[in-house]
């Protein structure tokens, strides 16, 4: 009879990086007539979408054990 493995611990998983836990940040409102202004806010909002996808993405990776190198 094997009661060793019986009261074997389960394999522990390493803590997740606190970079990849934060919440993307609040999108900023828009209120101006300017199209100089809209394209300023777009890019941004494109900027912050980036940086929040590639922090998901990362997650992702890490929690189904991919290197994130």
């Amino acid at each position: 009879m094997l009661t060793g493995c019986a009261s074997s611990t389960p394999p522990s998983r390493a803590p997740i990086p606190a970079n990849l836990t934060s919440p993307c940040p609040a999108l900023d409102g828009f209120n101006s007539s300017s199209w100089d202004d809209l394209m300023q806010s777009h890019l941004k909002l494109v900027i912050q979408y980036s940086e929040c996808a590639r922090k998901l993405k990362t997650f992702n990776d890490f929690a189904n054990g991919i290197s994130t190198n």
